[in-house]
């Protein structure tokens, strides 16, 4: 299948470099990256990344990639759960608290803007994965902050502060209304009504050797889909959370007279 994106193309919508780094390819359901969304695909296409976001950095080789993708599948992981208030997988927290010794013990401390900061040579083959983990932890340090209790006061204001609004994880991991990966019989039209979502399809029956043929369509606001045939049989599909209000409009086969399950009518 063609690739749809390059790294001067992808979209940087994390607001912060971690998490365009984390979503420098879109992943399925499964937590497993599409090849066909994929703007890092060899080492060349990292420095590009890199460039684009204000990294420069050094030639980086076969083995410096394999550990850029090992870190971004971590950095997904945890930031995915933590989006879904559960606890990260403790090999993911383990491949960033690797990758973030690494870097500190390359690096220097260096003054930046009135501020200190770490930093590498330009020349260096790992800066864009140590750029991005150093920011990765300190992004998760500061939601174990906000997220910890509050000490009690003895006393209340007469006239407290409101709560301070918390900082939302940027898309695309928001949660909202989903739809898990399913597989209904017959033909399936449908209607997407208010914003935009991706339809998933990934083959059936399912086995993760075939994570390369799993690919995503886009529905714009009133897209009209039928699915049926090879579509209904041979795959299943899925719609990951999205930031906007969605509404679906589903058209699925009636059951005929007197087929009904119990209790149904």
């Amino acid at each position: 299948m063609v690739r749809t994106v390059t790294p001067e193309t992808i979209k940087l919508h994390g607001a912060r470099l971690c998490l365009d780094f984390a979503n420098s390819v879109d992943w399925t359901d499964d937590h497993a990256p599409i090849g066909v969304e994929e703007g890092i695909a060899d080492a060349d296409e990292l420095g590009r990344w890199g460039r684009r976001l204000g990294i420069e950095s050094g030639a980086a080789d076969a083995a410096e990639l394999e550990r850029v993708y090992a870190l971004r599948e971590a950095m997904h992981l945890a930031f995915a759960a933590i989006a879904h208030e559960e606890t990260p997988p403790p090999g993911a927290l383990e491949r960033i608290a690797a990758d973030h010794a690494e870097a500190s013990a390359a690096a220097a401390l260096l003054a930046h803007d009135g501020a200190w900061r770490l930093d590498w040579p330009v020349s260096e083959p790992r800066r864009v994965r140590f750029t991005a983990v150093v920011d990765a932890v300190a992004l998760i340090l500061a939601m174990a902050i906000r997220e910890a209790p509050a000490k009690p006061e003895p006393a209340p204001d007469p006239e407290p502060d409101p709560e301070p609004k918390r900082d939302p994880v940027p898309e695309p991991y928001v949660v909202s209304a989903r739809l898990g990966v399913s597989s209904d019989a017959g033909t399936l039209p449908g209607i997407s009504l208010g914003g935009t979502a991706r339809i998933r399809f990934r083959p059936y029956p399912w086995k993760p050797e075939r994570r390369k043929e799993v690919f995503a369509l886009e529905l714009e606001p009133r897209s009209a889909y039928i699915l049926r045939e090879e579509a209904r049989w041979g795959w299943q599909h899925s719609i990951p959370p999205t930031k906007e209000q969605r509404y679906s409009i589903t058209f699925r086969t009636a059951r005929k007279s007197g087929t009904a399950r119990p209790g149904e009518r």
